[in-house]
């Protein structure tokens, strides 16, 4: 639906390490080096928004897009921080 928004992979700065694919606990991504070399979205409406691959990936190729009633909290957590 709507609300489906899966993570974004930028194909120029990802280098193929896998990291997406292993630490995400819904497995929205489907990585097979041999077949491709770099990770794909297959399941974006399992994704939870947790931005754990946004955060791991090392190269910052992910962007985990918050569907808009969610980004609200993020902003809100992250002025707090500031503080």
């Amino acid at each position: 639906g709507e609300d489906c928004m899966p993570p974004v992979i930028d194909k120029t700065k990802c280098v193929g390490c896998g990291t997406c694919a292993s630490i995400c606990p819904m497995r929205v991504f489907v990585f097979q080096k041999e077949k491709n070399p770099i990770p794909e979205i297959r399941f974006g409406e399992e994704c939870w928004h947790c931005i754990l691959c946004e955060l791991e990936c090392r190269q910052k190729a992910i962007k985990v897009r918050l569907p808009m009633p969610m980004e609200l909290p993020y902003i809100d957590a992250a002025t707090l921080h500031n503080k």
